[in-house]
This record gives C-alpha cells, sequence and structure tokens, in this order.
C-alpha cells in the first residue's frame, strides 16, 4: 500500500491558529452573534414550509393524571393520542 507523503508547513498552523483565535475572539463580541442572527433570517425567508393548520393542544391536568396515569407517559400512549387526532 502507498503512503501519503502530506506535510503541514508552518504557514498552514500559523492560518489555522490565526483563524481559530479570530473566531474565539468574535464569539466574545455581538459581531459573530450578529452574523449568525442574519444567516438564520436569510434562511428561513428561503424556506418554503408552510405551518400546518393540524395542531392539537394536549392539557395534563389532575383528571388527565387520574385517567392516564402518573407523567411522564409512555410512547404508546403519546402515539394513541396522534391516532384519535388524525
Amino acid at each position: 500500500m502507498k503512503k501519503s507523503n502530506i506535510t503541514i508547513g508552518k504557514r498552514d498552523w500559523f492560518l489555522a491558529l490565526a483563524v481559530s483565535g479570530l473566531f474565539l475572539a468574535l464569539s466574545q463580541s455581538a459581531v459573530l452573534q450578529s452574523i449568525e442572527r442574519f444567516a438564520y433570517d436569510r434562511g428561513l425567508r428561503g424556506s418554503s414550509a408552510e405551518p400546518s393548520d393540524r395542531i392539537a393542544v394536549i392539557a395534563i391536568d389532575n383528571e388527565s393524571l387520574k385517567n392516564i396515569g402518573r407523567w411522564p407517559w409512555s410512547r404508546d400512549v403519546h402515539a394513541s393520542m396522534i391516532d384519535l387526532h388524525l
């Protein structure tokens, strides 16, 4: 099997450390957070997903706990509630 001779020079290490240091410095400032928010907003505007009109609110009250049992409920209980509303 042939060995690859990949050498990483001092310039590559310096560049990696400089970029890491830059991101570390920016992570403590509001600059990186504003860039992140901007990118997130642009991503949401670019998506074409429409919100569903099929929303069910499952109330976890004392009566539900008395009828179904102690919280947290099993996955089977959640699945049966979903099947009731489909």
